[in-house]
């Protein structure tokens, strides 16, 4: 991403980034499988969440769950995984539970388990944890991070097996922000916004980009034939968030302060994950702007082999609840912007306490929303 220092305020608010855009009409550009109808009736799920009228989803589910749901991520076992510290909430020393979801085949109310990670051992006692664990798409391999204070804001990957019980790979990492897991050609890769490639070694470099980083072995370090990290975009920022979709197209929000802040959210093409390219320089233009209010979470809506997808855009809460504004994007040897934004696209409801975006592995959107102590996960397709 940089050649800037990391923020740690961004690591603990979560915040910030822009996308690269190109014009097109988007009238029909509804990328999401039409899936399942009906749709339910808006009054349905009014007290979580309102749809924009220009937004071309509909919500064709409504389970509760009886934990808070928001910051989920799509799991290996087919349905929604929410990260938390169960033990001691706002502690960045406690304990972080995975609940893993499960969703229903008829009904309306899914269930959870809740699995406490094994203490990795050797890390430092004043550690902020990343943003959330995350599986990988095939390697039965989830993976962790956490980052210290100090000079270029050490850290490590951490790699849990399928019982999250026993840590089997770990590397170092300066400034993990976030990542996400891609199947690319000859296994998985991590893709994260970071400082530093991973490493066997603590290093010194601290260069903003997003970096691809292939598992071989079940490895986080690469060795022997397996490639080296490399750079797939820089800019000189700070780190947001990063989503990936259906079809390993990778987005990360990018921060840039002075005079003119902007959070842009860029993309790099999956073909860029497979091929040794030279990184893509982020500057001020991206697929979508949030002309500096931050973001706080991202997710792409597109399944796989579709020609057209959406960048939803969660912004932080500063000064109290936001909302969510929607970027449609064509897909192919290059990302472009498609049509005029749609802002709003998702707004409180009168019950939400806060909601966050995320997609499935078929590419479908997905609405979290915590009301009080409980759950409300909403499933949506889009309009035909």
């Amino acid at each position: 991403m940089k050649t800037a220092p990391f923020s740690l305020a961004l690591l603990l608010a979560a915040s910030g980034f822009a996308f690269v855009a190109c014009g097109d009409d988007a009238a029909d550009d509804a990328a999401v499988d039409a899936g399942p109808l009906p749709f339910l009736d808006p009054a349905t799920y009014a007290a979580e969440v309102s749809l924009a009228a220009n937004f071309p989803f509909g919500v064709v589910h409504r389970y509760t769950v009886g934990t808070r749901a928001t910051g989920a991520v799509w799991g290996r076992h087919g349905g929604p995984m929410i990260s938390d510290s169960f033990a001691v909430s706002g502690s960045p020393n406690a304990k972080r539970g995975v609940a893993r979801v499960a969703i229903p085949a008829s009904g309306t109310t899914a269930t959870f388990t809740v699995a406490t990670l094994a203490d990795p051992g050797s890390v430092p006692a004043q550690r902020f944890a990343g943003l959330g664990l995350f599986d990988l798409p095939t390697a039965p391999l989830s993976v962790d991070s956490y980052t210290a204070s100090g000079a270029g804001f050490p850290g490590e990957v951490l790699g849990y097996d399928v019982t999250l019980q026993t840590v089997t790979t770990r590397a170092k990492v300066n400034g993990f922000f976030d990542g996400v897991g891609v199947a690319t050609a000859g296994g998985d890769s991590v893709v994260y916004a970071g400082l530093s490639p991973l490493s066997a070694a603590a290093s010194s470099t601290s260069e903003n980009a997003l970096y691809v980083s292939k598992i071989c072995n079940g490895a986080l370090v690469p060795s022997g034939n397996c490639p080296a990290p490399r750079k797939l975009i820089t800019w000189s920022g700070s780190s947001g968030p990063v989503a990936a979709d259906a079809d390993g197209n990778v987005f990360v929000a990018a921060s840039y302060y002075g005079n003119n802040p902007s959070d842009v959210v860029y993309g790099a093409p999956r073909a860029n994950l497979d091929a040794v390219v030279a990184p893509i320089v982020g500057g001020t233009t991206g697929l979508t702007d949030s002309n500096g209010s931050g973001v706080r979470q991202l997710a792409a809506a597109k399944p796989a082999g579709a020609s057209k997808g959406w960048l939803v855009v969660k912004l932080p809460e500063y000064e109290g609840k936001t909302t969510a504004y929607a970027q449609a994007y064509t897909a192919g040897t290059t990302l472009a912007t498609a049509g005029s934004k749609v802002t709003d696209a998702i707004t409180y409801g009168s019950k939400a306490d806060a909601f966050s975006v995320f997609t499935d592995a078929s590419g479908n959107l997905w609405i979290s929303v915590d009301v009080g102590t409980t759950g409300v996960l909403l499933e949506l397709r889009s309009k035909p």
